[in-house]
């Protein structure tokens, strides 16, 4: 296992900084996905750390040894980081069968024969693959090659493994499966993996931690359920899944809650929003609210917090609903098994709100 870290990493291309200050402290098998929206950076970053291009600024450290410093002008090629790569294209040899397409690495370390066959085998077990030493990649599907990547990768018994969205060109089943086997291989392995991608499951699903990038910056570090539950910023809280913007105006605070009056045009409706106290807040701010966390009922008449139906999509186990509330669009994804009507008045509950400066 081994920790690395990343300090001021910056990476420009002619004027354009693609990554920018970028500090992050991985920890010894540690999961940690780079996440975010093409172009954003996060493949750049990986490449930096694989060695494959040089930074413009910062360092990246292995246990504390310098691998990559642009001030002390110091760059070890791929070949001396002791990590392994998966590639998004698999990147498997046509003409070499999976036997040797795994023990290829093996070769610059001179091991015998013996040795080989027998880290090989090992390896094989690991990713589920035993008995398929002597096929080659056209008579295996995208999953088998996958993990044939996945053994080259490992073979070595690397310090660090990184991934490059190592799943996009699976299908939405065996993607899923393929999460799971990654995770499972990782914990036996106890390995420091580094995976990159822009599929927001699969870095909630697998990660420790997810460092969310966009524009060459890191906008948010932290485990998967706090950038869920607890985004740092709009960009955060609308990437990572699916989220409500409500605009609203603060009516006062008092200690770690704040009470804000929704901007929906009736002047009547409040939220009380937990906070973290030592953040600072304008008059006019925005709450978010994910689908789920919004209960639709029938209005009966009654008051409170009222919207208007406009749409309604039966999705199996949900209903996906679209409330006019004031002049914004809400997205709620309910489980209730009443029938609404299209242009019905409805109450809305909200909970487990998340305040933002506008």
């Amino acid at each position: 296992m081994a920790g690395l870290k990343l300090i001021n990493l910056q990476k420009k291309f002619g004027n354009n900084a693609v990554v920018d200050k970028l500090n992050v402290d991985i920890k010894d098998g540690e999961f940690v996905t780079f996440l975010g929206p093409s172009g954003c950076g996060k493949t750049t970053t990986l490449r930096m750390v694989a060695g494959f291009i040089k930074p413009t600024k910062g360092s990246i450290s292995i246990d504390g040894k310098i691998i990559s410093s642009y001030e002390d002008n110091t760059f070890l090629p791929p070949d001396k980081r002791d990590m392994g790569m998966v590639f998004q294209t698999y990147a498997v040899w046509p003409h070499m069968n999976v036997f040797k397409n795994i023990a290829y690495p093996l070769k610059f370390k001179k091991y015998s024969k013996k040795e080989t066959k027998e880290r090989v085998s090992v390896t094989l077990s690991l990713v589920k693959l035993e008995g398929f030493e002597d096929r080659f990649p056209h008579q295996m599907s995208g999953g088998q090659q996958q993990r044939v990547a996945l053994a080259r990768a490992v073979v070595m018994e690397p310090s660090v493994l990184l991934l490059d969205e190592p799943l996009s060109n699976l299908d939405a089943k065996l993607r899923e499966s393929m999460r799971y086997e990654i995770v499972e291989l990782q914990q036996r392995l106890a390995i420091t993996v580094v995976y990159v991608t822009h599929d927001q499951i699969e870095a909630m699903s697998m990660s420790d931690r997810v460092v969310v990038m966009d524009q060459g910056i890191v906008q948010q570090i932290g485990s998967p359920q706090n950038v869920y539950q607890n985004p740092s910023n709009k960009f955060v809280a609308n990437f990572i899944g699916m989220a409500n913007f409500i605009p609203c105006e603060i009516v006062n605070r008092e200690k770690s809650v704040v009470r804000v009056k929704l901007n929906d045009g009736s002047g009547k409706n409040f939220l009380t929003v937990p906070v973290i106290n030592e953040k600072d807040y304008s008059n006019n701010v925005t709450v978010v609210i994910r689908p789920e966390d919004i209960d639709v009922l029938p209005s009966d008449g009654q008051e409170g917090t009222i919207g208007t139906l406009v749409r309604q999509t039966y999705i199996g186990d949900r209903n996906d609903c679209t409330i006019q509330f004031g002049d914004v669009l809400l997205r709620v994804h309910t489980q209730n098994k009443f029938t609404l009507n299209i242009g019905e008045e409805v109450k809305l509950v909200l909970s487990n709100p998340v305040l933002l400066n506008t």
